[in-house]
């Protein structure tokens, strides 16, 4: 295995981690669903990790690995995604750069430059969301 190669193994493995305490505090809070998703490019890369279809919790070696041209990587571990929500996901990472995740919680698709920026402002859209619907009188 080639030092890159090496690098990012690591990287992928961190990002699937992370990705799994993040799916598992977003949906501990009510932030998340069944149906909704994270997802989390992997370092620098045209690769990200996403949240598979199924009932959560999800252990990180089902997160799926794709390219941000919407393909999965073969040969790699993971469930299955749908589609829509991979070319989703995958074309807001296409289009920016400095993309870093995506929560999609319901209608609503939550980026931010990391992954603690998108769930902390994923977690601020639901209680805002919440606010609208309940006011307090």
């Amino acid at each position: 295995m080639t030092a890159r190669a090496a690098e990012l193994e690591v990287a992928v493995a961190r990002t699937r981690e992370a990705i799994a305490a993040a799916d598992a505090r977003l949906r501990e809070t009510g932030v998340l669903d069944a149906g909704d998703r994270v997802s989390a490019r992997v370092a620098d890369e045209a690769l990200f990790l996403i949240t598979p279809d199924g009932v959560a919790p999800h252990g990180p070696e089902g997160f799926v690995l794709a390219q941000d041209d919407a393909t999965v990587v073969p040969h790699t571990p993971g469930g299955e995604v749908g589609e829509a929500d991979l070319a989703d996901h995958a074309r807001r990472y296409r289009a920016d750069a400095a993309l870093g995740a995506v929560v999609q919680s319901g209608e609503l698709r939550i980026a931010g430059a990391d992954l603690d920026a998108a769930v902390d402002a994923a977690g601020a859209a639901h209680e805002q969301r919440d606010r609208a619907a309940h006011p307090t009188t």
